[in-house]
């Protein structure tokens, strides 16, 4: 019986996974079926412990996180906290109660960032087999990667500044604006994002021509970076769209840095032969105060929502949501 139970038990190289259920039966059991499946288990029953552990090992210790999708179980805060996480990041399945209405399960599981769902009764031989598949998934992944290392070429080394426009890439930065925000939250800290959209792009390149929106495109993008401070950061958005990261902001200095891009952005002319072109720019304003609880994806949401208000308006403003229809 011994000898059996010493083959069942993972090399040291096992993968290692890590499963957040507040039950704690259920949690013993999970983590007996994990060591069957041939992971090495680890078990948190508190959202603020998972997301500790996850923090101080990174990327490269656990392979993959089965979460329970709990009432009252902060699941979100463990979705954020591998957010944050460099790629390859762990693989997360979740486990929903039983009676979980499927469509709704599968939408939850991929608000959650999640790669796989199950449903509970979940028999434990198939939650073992289902974890040990996406961490090897994971596993291959990290190889895959590691191999491609010494071949990345000069501009994948570059990848995260858009040569073009010489502002960060946003796939890049997400996992460092969504661990921002995290520590703005922790802390009390105030936190702004500032979504710039150039009005009346199309009116010009119909008028002068995409090249000419090109070279003024450039002017404008240099123009929001000038009138941001040096702990700022820029993000490219794509065509025509900005966004400005403003740590440590709160209302007051958002509407002053707003205020400072609108006059730059306004200021700035291609000079052309026949005069000169130029345009203005609606500004979304999101605000994180200190407190409350709120995620990145709703920043960006109240952003892009505050700059369609200024369109709306006029363009050329800077605009907020109204509080009335903030979540």
């Amino acid at each position: 019986m011994s000898n059996d139970r010493q083959e069942k038990e993972p090399p040291a190289a096992a993968p290692v996974s890590l499963i957040v259920e507040p039950n704690r039966g259920a949690l013993g059991r999970s983590i007996e079926a994990l060591e069957e499946a041939g992971l090495t288990a680890r078990g948190c029953a508190e959202i603020e412990e998972a997301v500790a552990l996850l923090e101080a090992h990174g990327e490269d210790a656990i392979e993959v996180v089965v979460l329970s999708v709990t009432e009252g179980f902060e699941a979100e805060q463990v979705s954020l906290a591998l957010e944050t996480l460099p790629e390859p990041r762990p693989a997360l399945l979740t486990i929903f109660p039983k009676g979980s209405d499927v469509v709704e399960m599968e939408s939850e599981a991929e608000r959650l960032g999640a790669q796989g769902a199950l449903a509970r009764p979940v028999p434990l031989r198939a939650l073992g087999l289902t974890a040990w598949a996406l961490a090897q998934m994971v596993a291959a992944h990290r190889e895959r990667q590691a191999a491609g290392k010494a071949a990345a070429s000069l501009e994948e080394a570059a990848a995260p500044v858009d040569p073009r426009t010489h502002l960060y890439r946003f796939e890049h930065f997400k996992p460092l604006l969504a661990a921002e925000l995290k520590r703005a939250r922790r802390y009390g800290i105030p936190f702004t994002l500032l979504r710039v959209a150039f009005d009346s792009l199309a009116e010009v390149e119909l008028a002068h021509g995409a090249e000419m929106v090109e070279t003024l495109e450039g002017g404008l993008r240099l123009a929001v970076s000038r009138a941001l401070r040096d702990q700022d950061i820029a993000v490219d958005l794509g065509p025509g769209h900005i966004l400005a990261v403003l740590p440590h902001t709160g209302h007051r200095g958002a509407r002053s840095a707003a205020e400072r891009i609108r006059r730059r952005v306004a200021k700035t002319r291609l000079t052309l032969i026949e005069g000169s072109a130029g345009t203005t720019a609606s500004i979304g304003i999101a605000v994180y105060r200190g407190k409350g609880d709120v995620s990145f994806a709703q920043m960006i949401r109240e952003a892009t929502d505050a700059v369609a208000i200024a369109q709306d308006a006029g363009g050329n403003r800077a605009a907020e949501v109204p509080l009335t229809r903030r979540k």
